[in-house]
C-alpha cells in the first residue's frame, strides 16, 4: 500500500472528524461534473407537479443555509415496497447527486414503473458538501461513518427517515477511484436480485469493475457481496471504533441494501450518471415483482 493510499485508509476508515471543516481532497483525481446547488433545486421543483417535492431541513454553514430535499413518488398502497434512496452523502461524488434530476425525468415519462412501489428519495444528504466538492459535511465529519454514535444532524435525519418511512429496501448512490461500476450488496440482499441488477447494468453496457476500490477481485464483475470476514471486520469496526456505514446500519436492522459506485475519475455522462439511473429503474421492476396482484 502507497503511503497516500495509507493515509487516505487512515483518515477514511479510523477518524471520525478527519478535519473540522468542507475540506476538497485535490489528490484524488476527481473529475467535477458542474454540481451547481441552484440548478439543482430548479431541477426538483420542475418535476414538483408530478411528484411531492420539499425540503426537510437546512444544514448551517459560514452564514448560509444548505437544504437536503426529500421527493415523495409512487403507489401510496400501505402493502406497496417501499424503496429509500440515498444521494449525495459524500459531497464530492456528484455523479449520485446529478443522478437524481434524470431518474425523476424518466419516472415522470414512465409512471408505471412506480406504480406499484412506493418512494423517497433524500438528496443531497450533504449539501454543505456538495457546495463545496467535499466528501465532508460542515464540521468535517464524515456522515458516512456516523451509523454508531450519531453525531451528525445528517446522519440523524437519516436514522429518523428509517424510523418514519419503514424501508423494505434501500438504495445509496455513490463513486470512488476504482476503474468501472460496482455495487456492494449487504446481507440482506437475495443473490437472485443482485445478480439481476449487475445484468442490468451488462444489458445498458454499463462498464463493470473486475476489482473493487480495496482491490479486491470482484466474481461476478460489477458485485461485492457480503461474506463472513467481511462481515466479522465491519462488526469490529463499528465496536472499536464506533464507525458504521448506512450499509451496514441497514443490515443490522434486516434491510436490503445496495451501495452503487460509479468511477470518479471519468468525465463521461454515460459512466457516471447513467448506471445510476439504470440501477434505479430496473430495481422498481425487481420491486414492483414483490407486489401480490
Amino acid at each position: 500500500m502507497g503511503l497516500l493510499k495509507f493515509k487516505k485508509f487512515i483518515q477514511y476508515h479510523l477518524r471520525h472528524q478527519p478535519v473540522n471543516h468542507p475540506a476538497q481532497e485535490h489528490e484524488l483525481g476527481i473529475v467535477r461534473l458542474g454540481y451547481n446547488p441552484i440548478e439543482f433545486k430548479n431541477s426538483l421543483w420542475r418535476v414538483s407537479n408530478s411528484f411531492e417535492v420539499r425540503e426537510r431541513i437546512r444544514i448551517a454553514f459560514q452564514g448560509s443555509e444548505y437544504p437536503i430535499f426529500e421527493v415523495r413518488l409512487g403507489s401510496s398502497r400501505e402493502s406497496a415496497p417501499r424503496l429509500f434512496i440515498l444521494s449525495g452523502i459524500h459531497g464530492n461524488e456528484e455523479g449520485g447527486i446529478l443522478a437524481v434530476p434524470v431518474i425523476l425525468e424518466r419516472l415522470r415519462e414512465q409512471p408505471q414503473l412506480v406504480s406499484k412501489v412506493n418512494v423517497r428519495i433524500l438528496a443531497p444528504v450533504n449539501p454543505v458538501g456538495a457546495y463545496n466538492h467535499s466528501r465532508y459535511n460542515a464540521s468535517g465529519h464524515d456522515i458516512n461513518r456516523d451509523f454508531v454514535n450519531f453525531r451528525t444532524p445528517e446522519a440523524r435525519l437519516i436514522r429518523l427517515l428509517f424510523d418514519e418511512y419503514k424501508p423494505d429496501f434501500v438504495l445509496s448512490l455513490h463513486e470512488g477511484p476504482q476503474r468501472g461500476t460496482f455495487m456492494f450488496a449487504n446481507a440482506c440482499v437475495p443473490a437472485t436480485m443482485a445478480l439481476a441488477l449487475v445484468e442490468a447494468l451488462q444489458r445498458a453496457h454499463v462498464e463493470l469493475a473486475e476489482r473493487d476500490y480495496f482491490g479486491r477481485r470482484l466474481d461476478p464483475p460489477g458485485l461485492a457481496v457480503a461474506t463472513w470476514p467481511s462481515q466479522a471486520l465491519v462488526a469490529a469496526w463499528a465496536r472499536y471504533f464506533h464507525m458504521m456505514t448506512v450499509h451496514e446500519y441497514a443490515a443490522r436492522r434486516g434491510i436490503p441494501e445496495i451501495t452503487l459506485e460509479t468511477s470518479w475519475r471519468s468525465g463521461e455522462w454515460y459512466n457516471r450518471i447513467l448506471p445510476h439511473v439504470e440501477l434505479v429503474l430496473e430495481l422498481l421492476k425487481q420491486l414492483g415483482s414483490w407486489v401480490q396482484e
